[in-house]
């Protein structure tokens, strides 16, 4: 099971590692705690600030920015704990978005093959905003 190291959370949230529960956070728990947090809000409320899951939006964002690798895997662990096409849309329109227009071409031998292997991934990228694709809207 892939994790993401707890020296990395705390460095994503700005906190000291013994702040931190003990060990790494397995992107599962993340995963289920991310959509728990996008799910308090909506296109027009967005989730409160001091939601008690607002952390996962933070390490989501790092994760995207700095470690690419480690983003397209919680992506898709978000996206195996989706429930419904309307959490999928909105995972595909958020962090899958921000994941390929930050990192596109550097992922894109990574995203094509699993476009092909797995039909969720498939299907999430159906909701990615062209404008995010840029070059990559080939895919």
């Amino acid at each position: 099971m892939i994790a993401v190291p707890r020296a990395l959370v705390a460095e994503a949230l700005g906190v000291a590692e013994t702040a931190l529960p003990p060990g790494d956070l397995p992107l599962d728990r993340l995963a289920r705690r991310f959509l728990a947090y996008l799910a308090a809000g909506n296109d027009d409320d967005p989730p409160p600030a001091d939601h008690p899951d607002a952390w996962t939006f933070a390490l989501i964002e790092a994760l995207t920015r700095d470690h690419p690798d480690l983003a397209l895997a919680a992506t898709r662990a978000a996206l195996t704990a989706c429930e419904t096409p309307d959490d999928i849309a909105v995972v595909a329109a958020g962090p899958l978005e921000d994941l390929i227009a930050t990192h596109g071409a550097g992922l894109i031998d990574e995203i094509e093959t699993l476009a092909l292997r797995a039909p969720r991934f498939a299907y999430a990228l159906t909701g990615v905003g062209l404008a995010a694709l840029g070059a990559h809207a080939a895919l």
